[in-house]
């Protein structure tokens, strides 16, 4: 029979995890004795030994990881990462804003002419029909006007009568007052206005709908008074919006057509900065920075198509001269540049430190995409038809106030028509095959961007396989209780995962 001690050897190292305890339990005791040599030692020196030694562990002590994380370096990716993902993201929204505003400029125009046609036909059948019986097989009846078709009319009245409204505003004494304001003032001014302009956004598409929804059951002049008042809301907030968007782009203007003085752009450039301090320091989850997001890519936008109807008055006040179409081109040019730069660095700052201050991971925006496409692809597929135009969806979800940027665009394209005619002395025949062949070329934008804008969400919807393509509600992105739920709730339709 073996010894006790020749069992238990061969039990040690029969067992590994024996043979782990014995390692360590001599690693501890090793360190114990190098602990008991090194207290002996400082017993035996002196102070100043001691202060020697401390001086050089100090500056060239062992080297520890003591307070370090490993996850370090994946959230230094993640920081890299989100500005990539967000400006993806950004890009989508961008396309959706584009044929949503392409929509109000080109299709909601020719939707509201059919609609009138309609409605005087129908009023023409009505006023001679003929008195026959009930059961005369040969009697037909008018087709109906639609809710819709008077939702498209009602649009058209309204950014009809805001454009008419804007053309009473003096654009050059309105440049030239904004010009000659002090620096504190214009700072005042345009925090105001970005206050409200997110307040009107938030509003704006509240009040269409209930116009809309106001007139399913206009039987009564109850009713009809309702309806009206809706409208009346409608009108007015559309109004109040498009001035306040036509002060901000006269802003702009300023900005850009400043040759020296830069007080003016670096006011607008510390709006940016502003935003960052007052953004990168909330407490933020992945549904909630949805919000800020497409607030970001409406501001983004509206930037954009400022900066384009800006470029656009430009090249028509020279139009007739080549050289100074040259050099005045090139300043615009620059400062549009200058000031879309600062807007897109800004951006990038902001939604990579609430990444990370949040921990927010940056496949967050790429759920956001595939939630807009999602709207995109459910607008146009829609089990039972679209009561309202297949945008109506991506609208509500962005906040996108499109109506008072139709109104504001409108308006500077006549101002642009003015000057052209000055500039190419063009006769009236003239302007109107400019705006009929302008018209013609925004026509097959707004095709070809929604082609491009369908075959984008088909894709990023088709990345989950099983998931269903019917029409969910769009609804507020603060109703989500996590990013799962902003992807799409288990088994309801449009679920994104």
């Amino acid at each position: 029979s073996l010894s006790p001690a020749r069992s238990r050897a061969g039990s040690e190292i029969a067992t590994p995890a024996a043979y782990d305890d014995a390692a360590v339990d001599d690693a501890e005791m090793r360190r114990c004795r190098a602990a008991a040599r090194r207290a002996a030692e400082e017993r035996r020196m002196g102070p100043w030994a001691r202060l020697r030694d401390f001086a050089w562990t100090e500056a060239f002590g062992e080297a520890h990881m003591f307070g370090l994380d490993d996850t370090m370096p994946s959230e230094i990716d993640n920081f890299l990462l989100v500005p990539v993902r967000f400006e993806q993201f950004l890009c989508f929204g961008l396309l959706a804003c584009l044929d949503t505003f392409l929509y109000a400029v080109t299709f909601l125009p020719l939707r509201a002419l059919v609609a009138l046609w309609d409605l005087a036909r129908l009023a023409r059948l009505r006023r001679n029909e003929a008195p026959e019986p009930p059961a005369s097989p040969s009697r037909r009846r008018p087709r109906a006007f639609s809710r819709s078709q008077a939702y498209d009319l009602a649009r058209c009245v309204v950014v009809l009568g805001v454009v008419q409204i804007l053309r009473r505003v003096p654009l050059s004494r309105a440049y030239h007052w904004i010009r000659g304001q002090n620096t504190i003032k214009l700072y005042v001014i345009i925090g105001i206005m970005e206050v409200f302009d997110r307040l009107l956004c938030a509003f704006a598409q509240d009040a269409l709908d209930s116009f809309y929804l106001s007139t399913r059951t206009c039987r009564s002049r109850a009713d009809l008074k309702r309806a009206g008042m809706f409208l009346a809301l409608v009108a007015f907030v559309t109004a109040a919006h498009a001035l306040l968007l036509f002060v901000h782009l006269t802003t702009l203007n300023v900005v850009v057509n400043a040759n020296e003085d830069a007080a003016l752009f670096a006011l607008l450039v510390s709006n940016n900065f502003s935003e960052i301090k007052s953004t990168v320091f909330k407490k933020y989850t992945s549904t909630t920075l949805f919000q800020v997001s497409t607030a970001d890519v409406c501001e983004r936008f509206k930037l954009v198509l400022f900066l384009a109807l800006l470029y656009l008055l430009g090249w028509a006040q020279v139009a007739g001269d080549a050289t100074e179409a040259r050099a005045s081109l090139t300043n615009v040019r620059r400062q549009a540049l200058g000031v879309l730069g600062f807007e897109v660095v800004s951006d990038w700052i902001k939604h990579a430190f609430v990444a990370k201050f949040n921990h927010v991971d940056a496949s967050a925006y790429g759920a956001y995409a595939e939630r807009l496409a999602r709207d995109v692809v459910t607008g146009r597929r829609g089990p039972d038809g679209l009561a309202l135009d297949h945008t109506h969806a991506v609208t509500r979800r962005l906040g996108f106030a499109v109506l008072p940027l139709t109104c504001v665009a409108l308006r500077y394209v006549t101002l642009a028509l003015g000057w052209l005619r000055l500039s190419l002395e063009l006769d009236d025949l003239g302007v109107a095959a400019v705006a009929v062949a302008g018209f013609v070329v925004l026509f097959q934008g707004k095709l070809l961007t929604s082609i491009c804008l369908a075959g984008f969400s088909i894709e990023l919807t088709e990345r989950q396989p099983g998931s269903s393509l019917l029409s969910p509600k769009p609804t507020s992105p603060s109703s989500f209780a996590n990013l799962d739920e902003l992807r799409g709730r288990p088994g309801s339709p449009g679920r994104l995962d």
